[in-house]
């Protein structure tokens, strides 16, 4: 009999063809009704915001229309987003759905945060809707919420401006004594001879100076390394290309060079993907080197002063392991740490912490039967309680409670004040004698 059930249940599913419809065919209902009552709750909640003068109210009916957001998530928010999910693989949910519904990919499994509300959801199933999940469980989320009179986002404008450095302040330079190309000359006094590489003026006025180590040069500003040069390299190129977070070598070459060269690695990175090329993998002492030399630039120094250099590094050796590939701006760095700093304070070794949302749904609808089956029994007992209330009032007057029976039919029908001119039983008619009086 089980069986039938099950295959009665999984053949009204078929009818349902894609993920969103077994999605809402599952869970539709509850989400409605959870939607309600939220929408009732920041009702009630919005009752202490109304304008208590006619003025306001009227100016408040007459700009209904053109209400405006009290919170805007910044454009540049929303494509740090959907640079997040470039290595999502998973078909369903898609990294659409996940970037529409404001998550972030957190390069965890299918691991997702919102940074706003911080909610974290992993093991996705297929037919789960992404936004809806969202919604159902974190209604208040400044990502869908229309008012935050007291609600400020995590990140806005005003955050992601204190990373972004596009001018050059050489005092702020990694290696202040080697601001002057006289000085940077200087270093390379002791450059291997027979070394076929570029030529001298080529690396200083690229902002390199000589470390005296094999072929290892430094950016004076960033403190970017590179080395085993060739005499096709140029240093400028090869500096933008593999340290495009460094303001000097960005303004060395100029906006469209500097754009040209980024477009230029993307391309060929795309061109590895898509060609079937198995793309480089690094190993642990080449990623620790880049790490290292990239936790020497100024905007991570600048970073150490939000999130702990661990939380740094690890956001460096996440995105060459998995991306192979820097940071697209210093932007795209602060969140990659917000992220993580939001993981190790949210979970904290709680993996209860990270929402199963198929079993999150299951547990709200089984919750909410409840509450119904609670509030059945509830409405129950009290209309047996109002029934027995009426069985005990006077059928007279309907008020007072019945305490005689007439003698000698014996129903119980009447008060005590009720009786006194009573002759015949209001029940049977019948002639009463007299009345005993019972106590129930």
């Amino acid at each position: 009999m089980v069986a039938t059930g099950a295959t009665q249940i999984n053949e009204k599913m078929k009818q349902y063809t894609t993920p969103s419809e077994r999605f809402y065919a599952r869970c539709g209902k509850t989400i409605e009704k959870i939607k309600n009552h939220h929408t009732l709750a920041q009702c009630k909640h919005a009752t202490h915001e109304i304008p208590t003068t006619s003025i306001d109210i009227k100016k408040e009916e007459d700009d209904s229309e053109n209400v405006k957001p009290n919170f805007v998530e910044p454009t540049m928010l929303n494509e740090i987003r959907s640079r997040t999910f470039s290595h999502w693989s998973i078909a369903h949910p898609s990294k659409t759905q996940m970037i529409e519904a404001g998550f972030f990919y957190t390069n965890v499994n299918d691991r997702v945060l919102c940074i706003h509300c911080n909610l974290i959801c992993q093991q996705w199933a297929e037919e789960d809707e992404p936004e809806e999940v969202h919604k159902l469980l974190s209604p208040n989320c400044c990502y869908f919420t229309r008012y935050l009179k007291l609600t400020r986002p995590i990140v806005n404008d005003q955050s992601l401006s204190i990373i972004n450095t596009s001018g050059i302040v050489l005092t702020s330079a990694c290696h202040g004594e080697y601001i002057e190309l006289q000085k940077r000359e200087a270093t390379f006094s002791t450059w291997p001879k027979d070394q076929q590489s570029p030529s001298i003026h080529d690396f200083i006025q690229a902002g390199f100076y000589y470390t005296g180590l094999k072929t290892i040069v430094t950016c004076f500003f960033c403190n970017g390394s590179l080395q085993n040069w060739s005499s096709q390299d140029r240093p400028h190129i090869e500096h933008a290309r593999w340290f495009p977070h460094c303001n000097f070598i960005r303004q060395f070459c100029g906006n469209d060079l500097y754009q040209r060269i980024q477009q230029t690695k993307q391309v060929k990175k795309q061109t590895e993907t898509t060609g079937g090329t198995k793309l480089q993998t690094l190993d642990e002492n080449t990623l620790s080197k880049m790490v290292a030399s990239r936790l020497d630039t100024q905007i991570a120094q600048r970073l150490s002063n939000q999130f702990k250099v661990s939380i740094i590094k690890r956001a460096y050796e996440d995105q060459l392991r998995l991306k192979l590939d820097d940071f697209a701006t210093p932007n795209d760095l602060f969140v990659a740490c917000l992220i993580l700093q939001k993981q190790i304070e949210n979970i904290n070794g709680n993996k209860d912490k990270i929402v199963i949302p198929t079993e999150k749904l299951k547990q709200i609808k089984q919750k909410e039967n409840q509450t119904i089956e609670n509030d059945r029994k509830c409405e129950y007992e009290t209309e047996v309680k109002l029934k027995a209330s009426e069985i005990n009032i006077c059928v007279l007057c309907r008020e007072e409670e019945k305490q005689l029976a007439c003698i000698p039919c014996g129903h119980l029908c009447t008060c005590t004040k009720c009786s006194q001119e009573l002759q015949l039983c209001p029940i049977c008619k019948g002639k009463i004698q007299a009345f005993v009086k019972v106590y129930v």
